[in-house]
């Protein structure tokens, strides 16, 4: 996550957000507001204020390869393509 943020993402959701909260949450982070679930966002707090908590930000060409679905699920939510209701 701590990778991610430093490339510039700006949100983080759970798999099983339902489509309508999805889209609301691209919608914010096109407009520059930021959107993480609340239960990742307790897991974050809980890592970083660990005493024991060093950051990794190394990254390697492995971090950033999509699995073939992941991209084809990005690319049809960039074309504004919806889940059947």
């Amino acid at each position: 996550m701590l990778r991610a943020l430093k490339a510039g993402a700006a949100g983080f959701l759970l798999k099983d957000t339902r489509p309508e909260k999805l889209v609301g949450a691209v919608l914010r982070v096109a407009a520059g507001d930021a959107q993480v679930s609340p239960s990742i966002l307790r897991r974050l707090i809980a890592t970083v204020t660990k005493p024991s908590f060093r950051p990794s930000l190394g990254r390697s060409s492995r971090d950033w390869v999509l699995a073939e679905r992941e991209l084809d699920v990005a690319l049809a939510i960039g074309e504004g393509l919806r889940m059947p209701t």
